[in-house]
Parts: structure tokens; sequence; C-alpha cells
């Protein structure tokens, strides 16, 4: 969004510029300018000063094509052409933004933190356009309101997909660089200190003691000795067959996520040989996993956050205990005193209350596009991938209050799915669900990097049993390529996925 000072009409005078990507319409009202977006999403901008605008955050409104915005006593009144009118309380939108902004400096993917300290692996560094370069930005959160940059450092590479701080080093995992170690000892002066080198993309990370576990995109599993930060050695390999995302380590257990094959639990009771001790198919594609007690979270992409009990003792199985909708696509889960966190992509970040099993409430949301998070001292830093910084915002508290007046409740299933038939299938399959009373529901089907497909339906369903049937073709009537599918029923109050197989 462009601001320009049209006194003059014959010489205009550009003054600021805002971000406000995908823009559709917009608004301004008592100086604030309300934007609308092909992304479903209301963003809220602040313009007291026409020379400095500040944004105040973005609300997800609609899965997409919000089209048109008006404003009028207090609520905003957005348009979609498939979704319709949404009616949103403006009010509190002014305390939905994060409480500090950190220097913009590129592409920020993940972030660790260690003490009052955030460490965040940067994909492209904001000096160094021209060619992609990877790197490390320290800040310091003494000061949660006003995150200082202390410095940065380019590492070799394109990407950082996963980052871990300990004690005074940080280890990355660096895609086709393997694994990066910096020694932040001194946080203004950060020192490279040595790779190892993979044959698949490093993926994901997690530290047991003086032993790394490295998943890679070739299905290797590395156990890693980093007794000599400076000199990373390769104890052991392990096969899994799959490609491997998120790793995390508990009471015994190392947890991998392995993209559209679900979760895996190894033991580590040998541990330079973990071993297999069950799969758990989901429904979306894992990114991460955080265990917290006998509770496995999952994020599990467009399907929001599956939610898996792990039995007693090491060899327990898996139960599925439910499953948490989000608006976007959930990437990272972290939980603290009961509260989960989840950096949810276009939906921000979700929060819910955790602390009952199996009676689990939506409490709220922060704006922005959330790619990563982690806990400082007292304070939430989120990887801001649209903003290209850090956020820092306060942990649970009426910040995270819900803005739309359509406030999403989380329980009380609606609508249930039964599988897809034929399923995998060529060149069509039959998808059947029911629905508990009368409501809307929009049904489409999407890929597994979420952007949609084909709309099957949005419209009324009455109360009962209902059969939809995909033809495998797009949107556009072409043909879709064989793959992993999934169908997506959206209704009022949540919504129900299935991954389906599409065979050539």
């Amino acid at each position: 969004m462009d601001i320009i000072d049209v006194c003059n009409p014959l010489a205009p005078e550009f003054l600021s510029r805002a971000a406000s990507w995908d823009a559709t319409d917009l608004i301004v009202d008592d100086g604030v300018v309300y934007v609308t977006s092909y992304t479903g999403k209301l963003t809220v901008i602040d313009i007291a000063d026409p020379k400095a605008p500040v944004s105040m955050g973005r609300v997800p409104v609609v899965e997409e094509d919000a089209y048109g915005v008006a404003i009028k006593d207090g609520y905003a009144y957005v348009g979609s052409y498939e979704f319709g009118l949404s009616i949103l309380d403006i009010e509190p939108l002014s305390i939905t933004k994060s409480i500090g902004e950190g220097k913009e400096i590129g592409d920020g993917y993940v972030v660790a933190t260690n003490g009052h300290y955030a460490y965040v692996g940067v994909w492209w560094l904001e000096h160094d356009k021209l060619t992609p370069r990877a790197g490390l930005a320290v800040y310091d959160l003494a000061d949660p309101a006003y995150p200082t940059q202390l410095s940065r450092l380019a590492t070799p590479g394109t990407h950082v997909r996963d980052i871990v701080s300990h004690r005074d080093w940080i280890y990355m995992a660096a895609a086709e660089r393997g694994l990066q170690i910096v020694n932040v000892a001194a946080p203004d002066d950060p020192r490279f200190l040595a790779t190892l080198y993979v044959d698949g993309e490093a993926n994901g990370l997690a530290l047991d003691g003086d032993l790394g576990y490295l998943s890679c995109g070739n299905g290797e599993l590395l156990v890693v000795d980093l007794t000599n930060p400076g000199l990373p050695e390769v104890l052991s390999r392990l096969e899994t067959g799959t490609y491997t995302t998120g790793l995390a380590v508990a009471d015994g257990r190392l947890y991998v996520g392995t993209g559209e094959d679900g979760a895996r639990a190894y033991s580590l009771a040998s541990p330079l040989r973990p071993e297999l001790l069950w799969i758990h198919d989901t429904a979306g594609q894992v990114y991460n996993i955080t265990p917290d007690g006998r509770m496995l979270y999952v994020a599990d992409g467009s399907a929001g956050i599956t939610v898996i009990e792990v039995g007693k003792g090491i060899f327990g199985r898996p139960r599925f205990v439910d499953r948490l909708h989000t608006p976007g696509r959930a990437i990272s889960p972290i939980v603290v005193d009961g509260i989960l966190y989840v950096a949810d992509m276009s939906g921000g970040v979700q929060v819910f209350d955790v602390g009952e099993p199996e009676s689990y409430r939506h409490l709220g949301h922060v704006t922005e596009d959330i790619c990563d998070i982690a806990i400082g001292e007292d304070v939430l830093v989120l990887a801001d991938s649209w903003a290209r910084t850090i956020q820092t915002a306060p942990l649970h508290c009426p910040a995270f209050s819900p803005t739309p007046v359509h406030q999403q409740v989380m329980r009380t299933p609606r609508v249930t799915a039964g599988p897809a038939i034929p399923n995998p299938f060529n060149p069509r399959t039959t998808i059947s669900f029911a629905v508990q009373s009368a409501q809307r529901l929009t049904v489409g089907v999407y890929d597994a990097s979420g952007r949609r497909v084909r709309g099957l339906a949005a419209r009324h369903f009455p109360a009962g049993e209902h059969l939809l049937t995909w033809d495998g073709r797009d949107d556009r009537g072409q043909a879709a390529a064989a793959g992993i599918y999934f169908v997506r029923l959206q209704a009022e109050l949540e919504t129900v996925t299935r991954k389906i197989a599409l065979i050539r």
C-alpha cells in the first residue's frame, strides 16, 4: 500500500509504503486503513503519521479471496465471492498485534532462544539480494518490546530448516549444506565453527546431551557426536525409507516427522541405534512434533494439529486423541504450562488450552505469517515471514483474544467423514460424510502444499449423510497429476480432512 500526498493534484508526492500483499480493496476509518487480500485476510495499518505507517497485524477472515471491505459502527464487513459476508468487531484489532518487532533481516524461517537472546535462521539475508545466501541473525530480548539486532552472519548455502541453541553454540540444519555450527559465546560477534556435510538435505535436528540426531531428505537419520562442536562426527546411520522432517527427543524416545507418511517413534535404549517402535498415520503432512508428558502435538500442515497419546513405557502404543483445526498451515507447535502455541503460517499463532486432555479450547490468535516459534524469558518469539523479521508477543494473555465476531468453538464434532472409496483411485473417488445439524459446508480438494485444486461444494447441507464425488480434475477441468491430495470439509465450527491418493 502506497500513501501519496495529493494536496497538489498536479504534483502528487509519494510519502510512504506499507506491506499489504495481494491487496484487493481498502478503506480508511479514523486514522486506520483496513485492507483485504486474495489470501482472505484483513490487514490493519495505523496511518496516524502518514509518513510512518505502522502495521497493527492481519486477521484471517476467510480461506481465500476477500474482495471488499466496509466499516460502520465499530464493525468491519468483508465480502468474499465464495464465503459471502463476514462481520468482525474492529474494536479489539489494535491488541492483536505483537508487542515488539525486530529490524528487518531477510526471510527468517526458524528461531531458537537461549536466555534473553533469540537466534534466527535466515534463508536470504537482506543485505545480499543478488546471491541467495543463508545466515544467522542474533537479537537481544532484554526489552521484549524493542528486540535489538546484535549481529548477523552469512553462512554457506541458501536455506536453514531447523535451529537449536545449546550452551555457546547454535546448530543449524542447513538443507544441502548439512549441519552447520556457530559459536555465539559473544552474541555480538558470532563465529562460524564447522560444517558436517550429508548426502541428502538436512531438514530436522534434535539434541540429546552431546548427541545430535539429524533428519535428511534422502531418508537417512544420522546420529552425530557433538562432544567437540568444532569436529562433529557421524556415529551411525539409520535408513528410514521415507522423507524425514522435524525431530524431538523425550523420555527415551526419538520422534520423527515423515511428511505425508505421518509420525514415528524410535526407542533410544541404544542411542546409537534407534529402534522403530511405531508409525502413526495422520491426515496431513507432518512438519514438526512437540512432546509434552504423554501427549504428542503433531504439526500436520493443512490438517492442523494432531494430538496423540503415547502409552506407558518405552513400548507403549500411540492413541489418537483429537485434531485441532487451524486456519493456516500448522508448522511448529510448542507447549508451555498447558497452553499450546502453533506457528500456523498464514494463520499466525493459534493458541489452545490443552491443560485438560480431550477438553481442549481455542483461546485466540496473534496475526501475521508465522513460520516458527520459540519461548524466551516470559515472551513468545515469532519468525515472521511476512514482515521478514522477528516479532515478540506475551505469553497467554488478553493480547490473544480472538477478534472475529464468529469465534470458532473447537470441540463437539458436528461433521464426520468416512473414508474415500476407492482410495487409491483413478479416475474418480467418492467421499461420504454426515452432518449433525443443517449447516453450511465448504468442501474442496487440496494438494500437499495446501493449494486448492478443486472446489466440490460451498452450500448448506441438511442434517444426515451425504456423498460427493471428485473426478480427478482441477477447477479448470484439467486432469490433476498423480499424487497425494486432501479432501477438506470446512464447517461453521470445525474442519475435517481426509487423505486420498490419485494414481495414473
